[in-house]
């Protein structure tokens, strides 16, 4: 270590920390010999020799330096002090020194001794080195050294509050604490419960009005009740009079009678006009063809050019009125009743409308991969199934039609593992056209697997 040494210029007065240091005795460290074999100024070989060791140099296999054509021999020898250079005769050596330099032959080697040897053809530099101070290990932290070690203290004080937590929460909350509950005296309080709900509102009942004018078979009946109730009460009969029937009565038995009637004729209405190839035609999904358009305008029930309103009554008449009733007591009794009657049942008649019929063609069937003897066979059998779907997506849609591409892997036992593909207007029945090439029992394809791609095309007639 380079001792301090003042400066000789002014003095100054050494700081705090500089004379700390200052005080501070340097570690005491272990001194080790450094030998390098050095040829046209580049370092061949190196060694650094802890102290205790000899340094060998030759041609052998314990030689600290290898030198070739030079028998191994110790050319630093270890003492109790340091090292000692052993030279041979031939061997020059220069050795430097606090002292000085100087030429040597033998020679104990000093604590900051350095020099070079000249063995042969081969130059040998040393040097007496301190070693390295050994690392200090890292100070890491208490949680960290101790990491692996269990502190039991803290943990049966953690297990043991846990524990005194839980059963203390369990305890408030446990059902065993909690009364118990009589079913009987649940539902008598239930129903007592439902006597203070409000009381429904009462339906109001629509009454018809009492007729102005009684027919005289009506008026006649009562008058005659009176009468005999009279002529009992003077002569003095033991039988009593008989009390005459209620006007309130009679008016409801007679809206009775109406409100039938009035659903009768409805249920007779419904029946005419709910069946026709026009009605049936208005109310589907489709438009209704011209034809049945024609004939609804041609009938003696629609319009004709020939009358100046445009419309036409039940026989080619305008709009017909009802007769007067002259008494009567039913509606089924009214003029023209018999006659609107068949009329709705000449109405009520339906024909059955043929829809499309659909055609499926094959247009094509290819392989890939393994082959597959009877794919065309199998594909063929197919076509009256793919026809039964394209009649389905008719029903939905009359006006589809386009071609599907659909492609089967089949596996290696002849099943189709996957279908795939797809066809433009087709949608609604893809999925029929998949499932019925799913089905298909193919025979087993070389090689373990192959591709059937299949071509349909799909017309409406």
């Amino acid at each position: 270590m380079t001792q301090l040494v003042p400066s000789s210029g002014r003095h100054r007065h050494a700081g705090r920390m500089t004379a700390v240091m200052r005080a501070v005795r340097p570690r005491a460290t272990e001194t080790r010999l450094r030998v390098a074999l050095v040829e046209r100024g580049r370092v061949l070989q190196e060694a650094l020799v802890p102290r205790g060791e000899n340094v060998v140099i030759g041609a052998g296999e314990g030689a600290t330096l290898w030198l070739s054509g030079i028998a191994p021999r110790k050319l630093f020898v270890a003492t109790s002090h340091g090292w000692r250079l052993v030279l041979a005769p031939g061997d020059q050596g220069r050795l430097a020194t606090s002292e000085g330099s100087s030429s040597l032959t033998s020679h104990e080697l000093a604590a900051d001794a350095r020099g070079k040897v000249v063995v042969g053809d081969s130059i040998l530099l040393f040097q007496v080195v301190e070693a390295l101070p050994p690392p200090t290990p890292m100070a890491l932290p208490r949680s960290m050294v101790d990491g692996l070690a269990i502190d039991w203290t803290t943990t049966v004080v953690a297990a043991f509050s846990f524990l005194l937590h839980f059963f203390a929460v369990t305890l408030v909350y446990s059902d065993w604490a909690d009364p118990t509950i009589d079913d009987d005296y649940a539902t008598a309080s239930l129903v007592e419960s439902t006597r203070s709900f409000p009381a429904p509102p009462l339906l109001e009942r629509p009454r018809v009005a009492e007729e102005t004018e009684a027919s005289p078979k009506a008026s006649a009946a009562p008058d005659a009740g009176a009468t005999s109730a009279r002529s009992g009460r003077g002569n003095g009969r033991a039988g009593g009079p008989t009390a005459p029937p209620s006007k309130e009565g009679n008016a409801d038995a007679r809206a009775a009678a109406i409100a039938s009637e009035l659903a009768a004729m409805d249920i007779e209405t419904l029946q005419a006009l709910g069946s026709g190839r026009a009605t049936q035609a208005v109310f589907g999904d489709s438009e209704v063809p011209t034809a049945l358009l024609d004939d609804a305008a041609a009938s003696s029930r629609g319009a004709r050019e020939a009358e100046p309103s445009g419309l036409v009554g039940l026989e080619g008449r305008g709009s017909e009125q009802l007769p007067q009733s002259d008494g009567q007591r039913r509606l089924s009794d009214l003029e023209g009743g018999t006659e609107r009657r068949a009329d709705a049942i000449a109405a009520g008649s339906s024909q059955a409308v043929q829809g499309p019929t659909g055609s499926a063609q094959i247009a094509g069937t290819g392989q890939s991969g393994g082959a597959i003897a009877n794919a065309s066979a199998v594909v063929g059998r197919m076509r009256g199934r793919f026809r039964a779907c394209y009649q389905q997506g008719l029903a939905i849609d009359p006006e589809m039609q386009g071609s599907a591409q659909l492609v089967a892997k089949v596996g290696t036992n002849g099943e189709v593992l996957s279908v795939s593909g797809g066809g433009a207007g087709l949608g609604p029945i893809m999925g029929c056209l998949r499932a019925v090439v799913q089905s298909g029992a193919f025979a087993p394809p070389e090689g373990g697997s192959g591709l059937v791609s299949i071509s349909v095309i799909f017309r409406s007639k």
